[in-house]
């Protein structure tokens, strides 16, 4: 066989040899570059009214498996609440009566998510320590708080002026905490440290931050108490509350009365709407106002205990 034929024969192996070669590297790259990239974020439960809202879509009912992306709003009413996974190693409980927006970018290796709390409360599972490429922060009204593994609530409501209120309890770990100033920018960090409350709020036209040496545990509602024993004990972190003191905690609510109370809102005199909420639970602020300017006087982040008038200050 001369020379010629065997260089062509060896061509027709080889070029086969060569186009299954690079085939294969483009698809192993386009595979493993789509993996890498993915940020996954699931509504897994849904109890209740909760909706979600998306650009360009506009508003739907939310439910349990539904794929969320970033940019989208989930809001959820009265004695409804929705718990979230991203990532598959970091939960969120929304509340009752609560909305937040998500924003969430870069890959596993490299998140950076962004919870804006408008209003309501949520509480937070940062299972695994994020790396020096990630982010994890929570925007409330008047703050920024940024965690690296911890888990924690917060809270956003306003004062009797309409000024925001945030509240953060830490169930382990740390949270740092920056003001929101006048001008638009952020304070300092404060660290908040695990068995810790914080309260931020408005006086003499300044934001000021308050840390509390215990939690209030007349504020954490049921779902929270069943998120932390669900979610967190059974995966062994190691929060301020054993398995026994949350099942004390939960007995200890369903030992309060079921009486029903009357909250009524006020305007200019007249009654502008009513409410029938349970003892302990949270009143719904009116999704309407009743004049342009001016906000209702109350902190709704209170639980009802008693019937109560609620006035409108303009």
């Amino acid at each position: 066989m001369d020379e010629k034929k065997k260089m062509n024969i060896n061509l027709k192996i080889v070029i086969p040899v060569i186009v299954v070669v690079i085939v294969g590297i483009i698809v192993a790259v386009l595979f493993l570059g789509k993996e890498e990239g993915y940020r996954s974020i699931q509504v897994y439960q849904v109890n209740g009214e909760v909706t979600l809202e998306r650009e360009n879509v506009g508003v739907m009912d939310a439910y349990e498996n539904l794929n969320l992306i970033s940019g989208d709003a989930l809001e959820t009413f009265v004695e409804s609440f929705s718990r979230l996974k991203l990532d598959d190693d970091k939960y969120v409980l929304v509340e009752q009566d609560s909305k937040i927006e998500i924003f969430a970018t870069g890959d596993q290796a490299n998140s950076k998510t962004d919870i804006r709390l408008d209003k309501g409360a949520i509480t937070v599972e940062v299972e695994n320590k994020l790396n020096d490429d990630s982010s994890f922060e929570v925007t409330t009204p008047n703050s920024v708080m940024a965690v690296r593994g911890t888990v924690f609530r917060i809270s956003a409501a306003t004062d009797e002026n309409g000024e925001p209120i945030t509240r953060i309890t830490i169930f382990e770990g740390a949270v740092t905490v920056q003001k929101k100033v006048e001008d638009g920018t952020l304070s300092e960090e404060s660290r908040i440290e695990s068995g810790k409350e914080a309260i931020i709020y408005q006086e003499n036209e300044e934001e000021v931050l308050v840390i509390l040496d215990e939690i209030d545990e007349t504020l954490l509602p049921k779902e929270v108490l069943e998120f932390l024993q669900e979610e967190v004990v059974r995966d062994d972190h190691e929060i301020i509350y054993s398995d026994e003191k949350i099942v004390e905690l939960l007995e200890k609510l369903e030992d309060t009365d079921d009486t029903i109370y009357t909250v009524t809102f006020m305007y200019e005199g007249n009654i502008f709407g009513t409410q029938e909420v349970k003892n302990g639970d949270l009143v719904s602020k009116p999704k309407l106002k009743p004049a342009l300017s001016g906000d209702w006087n109350y902190d709704f982040s209170k639980p009802i205990t008693e019937d109560t008038t609620i006035e409108f200050v303009e």
